[in-house]
């Protein structure tokens, strides 16, 4: 399903979104 696999792709770039920016703070 497309939608679901958007959600997915959204959740995870979020997530390294996240990640990100807490590697940032920590630098």
């Amino acid at each position: 399903d497309d939608a679901l696999r958007d959600t997915v792709a959204s959740s995870i770039r979020n997530c390294l979104e996240f990640e990100q920016q807490r590697a940032a703070w920590a630098g």
